[in-house]
This record gives C-alpha cells, sequence and structure tokens, in this order.
C-alpha cells in the first residue's frame, strides 16, 4: 500500500494501510488496519493500530480517519478485518456504515468488499487503486497547472484525505508547483477546533504541503 519513495515528498506513513496478508487465506492472526491518527494534527503525527472492528469503528466515527477516499478503504478495510476475525459479514458492514450515515464512500467500500468473494483481496485492490489513480491524477494536474500558480483547494485535497497521495494536491502536480502549494488555501474549516492550533502563516492546506501532517 505504501507509495514509492519520492525525493521531492518528504516522508510520510500511509493514511491508512492493511497489514498482513493480502488475501484471506494468506491474512494471519496479526492481520489489522493501521491508519495516521488525524485527530492530534497537526501537534503530533501518529500512526495507530485497529485489531478489532470495534475500534476501527471508534476511529472513524470519532474523525480519526476522515476524508472520502481514506473512508472508501477504511469501509471495505473493516469487512476485510470481520473477515479475518470471523465476524458475521453483514453485521459487520451495518456497523461500519452506521459510525457516518452521510458518508458515501465510506457505504461504497463496504459493499465493495461485501460483495467480493475475497474481502481481504479486494480491500487491498481498492486501496492500491486510490493512490494509483491519484498519482496519474497529479500527473494530469502537473500538465496544466502552470508554474507559478496561486492554488486554492476546497474541501480535503491532499495525502491524509486519500489513502496515501493527494487529488488536488497530489504530489506530481506538487513537484511542479511546490512554491505555489506553500501560498495556496483552503476554504474549508478543520474539523476538531484543529484550525485553530495550525500555523497563523498559512491555512491547514498550505500546512499540509509544508510539513505534511496537517489536515486540509
Amino acid at each position: 500500500m505504501t507509495p514509492p519513495p519520492d525525493a521531492a515528498q518528504p516522508a510520510i506513513p500511509p493514511t491508512i494501510e492493511w497489514v498482513g496478508g493480502d488475501t484471506l487465506a494468506t491474512a494471519g492472526a496479526d492481520a489489522h488496519v493501521e491508519l495516521i491518527d488525524q485527530r492530534l494534527l497537526p501537534g503530533e503525527l501518529r500512526v495507530v493500530e485497529a485489531r478489532t472492528l470495534p475500534e476501527l469503528c471508534e476511529y472513524i466515527a470519532t474523525l480519526a480517519v476522515r476524508g472520502a477516499p481514506a473512508l472508501g478503504a477504511a469501509g471495505a478495510m473493516g469487512v476485510a478485518l470481520a473477515a479475518v476475525l470471523g465476524l458475521d459479514r453483514d453485521e459487520s458492514a451495518a456497523a461500519i456504515k452506521a459510525t457516518r450515515p452521510t458518508a458515501v464512500n465510506l457505504g461504497w467500500g463496504v459493499d465493495m468488499a461485501l460483495a467480493a468473494g475475497d474481502p481481504v483481496a479486494e480491500a487491498v485492490r481498492l486501496a492500491a487503486d486510490d493512490v494509483a489513480r491519484n498519482r496519474a491524477l497529479g500527473a494530469h494536474g502537473a500538465e496544466v497547472v502552470p508554474d507559478g500558480a496561486r492554488v486554492l483547494t476546497h474541501c480535503n485535497a491532499g495525502h491524509l484525505a486519500c489513502v496515501g497521495w493527494g487529488t488536488a494536491l497530489g504530489s506530481s502536480a506538487r513537484r511542479r508547483t511546490r512554491a505555489a502549494a506553500r501560498r495556496s488555501g483552503s476554504t474549508r474549516p478543520a474539523p476538531l477546533l484543529q484550525g485553530a492550533r495550525r500555523s497563523p502563516r498559512g491555512s491547514s492546506t498550505a500546512s499540509a504541503s509544508r510539513a505534511r501532517s496537517s489536515p486540509t
């Protein structure tokens, strides 16, 4: 799940990642979900583990993981975790969806994994697909955003919103507009009063572009 190293991008863990075998048959008892606890940002970058379904549901419900693409992966990984633990998949799916009933991508990820013959393989596939799509998006963006442009994003568009590669702030586009990204702004207020804890010099989007540790 972890994107390949990129010299233009400081090292940061994936926003959310499945740890264990890539199929239900190979996922051992230690299989679990790891994610960045976004409730602690921007003051602390901490990766936490979800080894039970209630733990993962709590992280989703309390916004430790957020952003549509990341929530889609979280939903699929929740079903995968339920399958590894031998839980009822339909009941587990309902519990995951109930954490954020209006989060469309969360329900989509749950349904994709639930419908798959191997929910672990499907969760791994969806996570890898998110990274690949966003890398491609960044590459296309680099061709259309001019050097020195001032970039304004709305809502969550960076690494933390996705599995491990941002959408509008994808690293390929950022390589081309790195200076501009430092001056970019976001019209979305950060939840959990995190906007009050970020640097007054810029928005959380700009902070994420500088330090890769603040939510957009």
